[in-house]
């Protein structure tokens, strides 16, 4: 009899245990979800006097652990109606890496000069020279109807080509990017 007592006290501490690591991992993911938040809400501040925390959030929000969420509030914030906002998600998206050139070939589809502004600025940043990422950015290139949009394009590739030479990685591209930067040239 007392040896089942013994068991039912073990199991009832074990049980008590579970309890209580359950509810401090509830705790921890309900924290884990407010820093992100937190971190959010931070870029949303209005201001230039924020600006510096604006971009401290989008950095710090990207170098978390949850790539996904981070992602998600970035490529949110990447989208938003303000420049500063739109800025400082392109540097946390940045911080990514190439982990965001999804995000950054969906902006470059904005109908908002700005967003297609973000997005090219991006792609000549985290990208690596492809197919994909070089007919986009011709696309800015030579249809866009604005000169700031060709221009930040053309920057873009350029940045493109250095890292596939340097790297040794697109280099099958490179022909069409100085074709692409000549024709529009004579465009302009």
């Amino acid at each position: 009899m007392k040896t089942k007592i013994n068991n039912f006290y073990i199991l009832k501490n074990y049980l008590l245990l579970q309890f209580i690591n359950i509810i401090l991992l509830i705790k921890i993911l309900k924290t884990k979800k407010n820093i992100y938040e937190y971190l959010f809400k931070k870029m949303l501040k209005k201001g230039d006097e924020n600006e510096p925390i604006r971009i401290g959030a989008a950095y710090k929000l990207a170098t978390l652990e949850d790539i996904t969420l981070a992602k998600n509030l970035l490529r949110k914030a990447l989208f938003y109606d303000r420049e500063n906002v739109r800025r400082a998600a392109t540097y946390g998206l940045i911080t990514l890496g190439q982990e965001s050139t999804e995000i950054f070939l969906e902006a470059i589809l904005s109908p908002i000069k700005w967003i297609r502004k973000a997005g090219i600025f991006g792609l000549g940043e985290v990208s690596h020279l492809n197919q994909e990422v070089l007919n986009h950015l011709k696309s800015c290139l030579l249809k866009d109807s604005s000169t700031y949009i060709r221009s930040v394009a053309a920057g873009s590739i350029g940045c493109l080509v250095r890292r596939a030479v340097a790297h040794k990685n697109g280099l099958l591209w490179v022909d069409d990017c100085v074709h692409a930067l000549i024709e529009s040239l004579n465009i302009e």
